[in-house]
C-alpha cells in the first residue's frame, strides 16, 4: 500500500477521491429506498 502511494500518487489520489463519492451515492439511494418503502409500509397500515 504505502509502495504504491509512493509511485503513483495522482492515480491513488483520484481512486480514492473519487471512490468514497460513489459509495455515498449508493448509500445515500439505498437509505433513500429503505425509507420510502417503510413510509408506503406505514401509510398502507393506517
Amino acid at each position: 500500500m504505502e509502495q504504491s502511494t509512493i509511485h503513483a500518487p495522482s492515480y491513488n489520489s483520484t481512486r480514492f477521491a473519487h471512490a468514497p463519492k460513489r459509495s455515498y451515492s449508493t448509500l445515500n439511494r439505498i437509505l433513500i429506498d429503505t425509507k420510502r418503502l417503510i413510509e408506503l409500509s406505514l401509510f398502507v397500515h393506517e
